[in-house]
């Protein structure tokens, strides 16, 4: 396993922006003002036939735009990618010059055949579930395992489970066996927020952590902390 420093960095790998929307510059700045050390700005994008990767969207204007708050905390934006996709025979487009062109590449497979590619050989960083439903599959220990030798990591948001009872009931549910099959390992979570009043301090997350069937205060931490950062160096982002 790769070594990380062990200054520990809190991060939010899955910010979504809106299209034209004032509120991009300020979720930056706000998860700046939490304490959030490096972002991921997040392209999501449906898988279907005769679709390509569209290229990373130009990010400048909306960290120009709040030059002071960013620059002055040492905020560090990624362009991440994250391919939903339910048919493995479209993955073919995975290996377009576009999918280069950003820092951190996630899929989120909406079926059994699709998750089996993604822990055994799809070339990507993080593998995101829909966890506001059940599961089109099931997590299991050898295919988890599969994902974590090479170094991938699973991701847990928490913004839905904010938002509806629903959702958060099955989130808690879908997360506790993912932590469990895991055994903690590889896990990060993010937030998957779009608007700031969507976002949480980073040891308010950890505290909720612990719902996910964490024991210490330490572990809870590394889903926003060192975890990511093994994404990263998984990735070669290296902080």
């Amino acid at each position: 396993m790769p070594k990380v420093r062990k200054k520990s960095y809190f991060h939010d790998l899955r910010l979504k922006l809106l299209e034209d929307s004032a509120h991009n510059g300020q979720l930056l700045v706000t998860a700046s003002e939490f304490g959030y050390r490096c972002v991921g700005v997040d392209h999501e994008f449906k898988l279907e036939k005769k679709s390509q990767v569209p290229r990373p969207r130009d990010l400048s204007a909306v960290i120009n735009g709040y030059p002071g708050n960013m620059q002055a905390a040492g905020v560090r934006v990624l362009k991440r990618l994250t391919v939903i996709v339910e048919e493995p025979s479209l993955l073919h487009v995975m290996t377009s010059p576009a999918v280069s062109e950003y820092d951190v590449i996630a899929v989120q497979p909406n079926s059994e055949r699709t998750f089996q590619q993604a822990c055994s050989t799809m070339p990507i960083d993080i593998i995101t579930m829909d966890m506001t439903q059940q599961l089109p599959y099931n997590l299991r220990r050898q295919q988890i395992g599969q994902a974590i030798e090479r170094g991938i990591t699973f991701e847990i948001c928490y913004t839905p489970a904010l938002l509806d009872p629903t959702a958060r009931r099955y989130t808690f549910s879908n997360a506790l066996d993912l932590i469990h099959t895991c055994k903690g390992k590889n896990v990060v979570v993010s937030s998957g927020a779009q608007r700031p009043m969507e976002l949480r301090a980073p040891y308010d997350i950890a505290n909720l952590c612990h719902l996910f069937g964490l024991k210490g205060g330490g572990e809870c931490k590394d889903l926003l902390t060192t975890n990511c950062q093994l994404t990263l160096l998984h990735a070669g982002e290296v902080m």
